[in-house]
This record gives structure tokens, sequence and C-alpha cells, in this order.
């Protein structure tokens, strides 16, 4: 996993996490956010495709509250972006801001680091 800091990540996070399980939780919690965002925006790409904006909905916040527990916060800022978007009905908004939202996934990747060989 990359530790740098930047405007991006919030690093009393990643520090909170350690604290309570050492590097052997961080990675694991990392690798379990990655695995989960993924299939959580192929979920995402679905309930846009269908008009199921409380799918839309329910995916977005619950994007949202594991990027908080990981303080990837542009990840959280756009999943909050796209929740309100559904509440709010606005469909013609969705495909920009699930676009942004995915821009977020992979930067939150990218910094947590992809899944090692002896990953659960």
């Amino acid at each position: 996993m990359h530790t740098d800091a930047t405007a991006e990540f919030d690093p009393v996070a990643i520090d909170r996490i350690q604290r309570l399980g050492g590097d052997d939780l961080l990675r694991r919690v990392s690798v379990l956010f990655v695995d989960t965002g993924r299939t959580r925006l192929i979920e995402l790409a679905q309930f846009v495709a269908t008009s199921d904006l409380t799918g839309v909905a329910r995916t977005a916040h619950s994007m949202r509250g594991s990027a908080g527990n990981l303080g990837a916060l542009e990840l959280m800022r756009v999943a909050t972006e796209v929740e309100l978007a559904a509440t709010e009905a606005r469909t013609a908004d969705l495909p920009v801001l699930v676009a942004r939202l995915q821009a977020a996934m992979e930067s939150a990747t990218t910094h947590f680091g992809p899944p090692g060989p002896d990953s659960p």
C-alpha cells in the first residue's frame, strides 16, 4: 500500500486502523475495500442502466461509508454526490457522476495497492 499523504486521502484514518490491528489489519481491510469497491461499481452501473434510483442511492451510500473508513476523501465526496443525485432523481447527472466515482475508485485502488498473493 502506498502511504503518501495527499488531499485525496486522510492519513488519520489509516493510522487508526493500524493502531487497531497493525499492518496486517490494514492490508486485509484495504484488499476488502478494493474488491468490494469493484463489485459495487458493477452493481452501480447496472442500477443506473435500469434506472433503479434506490439501488444507486443505496450502493453509493455504502461506498461512501467504506471510503470514509479508509480515509478515501475524494471517493467519499463523489459517492455522496451520486447518492444525492439518485435521491433527488437527477438521472441526467448520474452518468457523469458515476464516471467520476469510477475515477475516484481507481485512484483509491492505486493508493491502497493491488491485492497480494496471500490476500484473503
